[in-house]
């Protein structure tokens, strides 16, 4: 049996070697090869896989359509018992469903994102506190910048693998929806609020360098404890950690003045 996944973190291949090793208790005789590819062109290395006949028996990722189109996947409850389904949480294995609304992947793992920062880059800089909006957003990454040397405030990556989510945090804090009367809308008041102060940090210099990086880009510079702040899931904090950086996590993602007087 082959497998094919991302790497989320630097934990990821020993994550799945314990699925795997649990999965060989009960069946021993089965060889399991796990292939484990960082994000960058993942979708490339897969895609080659495919146009060579070399499919994977389990493949981990977001893009299943394109596949399921040309009949190269099982539907997913021919392969997972039901009993396992069931305890899916509705909302996210909804993620799996074609149009036609056939079940077609399930997800393996999930987590939630929540800006992260460094506890000592911040009273180095004299913050108290993770800011709760733009203005003291801005504020504190002044600070951060302040400090000088290799000392980034926030890292935004907004790569091929990362730009979605990045740009979806500025849109919701300025109180916005990508879908506005079932469409998809890029260019309402809230999007434009959020994505001009996505350039106002960039421009003010409170970022990394490359916007183009993406998301192990920054959690790299994170954690070589180089980055104030930047939107976490739990992976990229442990392996922060790991490295010994004292990480807190805060408890809101700053929003714009204007967003509390709207809904999304």
């Amino acid at each position: 049996m082959s497998i094919l996944a991302p790497s989320y973190a630097d934990s990821s291949k020993g994550d799945w070697d314990k699925i795997i090793a649990e999965f060989n208790k009960t069946y021993p005789k089965v060889e399991v090869k796990l292939q484990i590819e960082g994000w960058e062109g993942f979708s490339d290395k897969v895609a080659a896989r495919i146009q060579a006949n070399d499919y994977p028996d389990i493949l981990n990722d977001n893009a299943f359509a394109a596949s399921a189109e040309a009949g190269i996947l099982y539907p997913i409850d021919e392969v997972v018992s039901a009993e396992t389904l069931a305890a899916i949480e509705p909302s996210l294995l909804a993620n799996g469903q074609s149009a036609d609304g056939k079940q077609w992947a399930a997800p393996d793992i999930a987590s939630a994102r929540m800006m992260a920062y460094n506890v000592d880059l911040f009273d180095k800089a004299g913050i108290a506190a993770a800011p709760k909006s733009w203005a003291e957003l801005e504020e504190a990454s002044a600070k951060l910048a302040a400090l000088g040397g290799d000392v980034k405030a926030y890292g935004m990556p907004l790569g091929n693998e990362e730009a979605q989510v990045e740009s979806s945090l500025w849109l919701w804090g300025a109180g916005g929806s990508w879908i506005v009367d079932g469409e998809l809308k890029a260019d309402t008041p809230e999007a434009v609020e959020g994505f001009t102060q996505m350039k106002k940090m960039f421009e003010a210099g409170y970022t990394q360098p490359n916007l183009e990086d993406n998301r192990q880009d920054v959690a790299t510079l994170f954690q070589a404890g180089l980055l104030g702040m930047l939107v976490a899931h739990s992976p990229i904090v442990t392996d922060a950690e790991a490295k010994g950086v004292k990480v807190a996590l805060a408890g809101r993602w700053p929003s714009s003045p204007s967003s509390g007087s709207r809904t999304r």
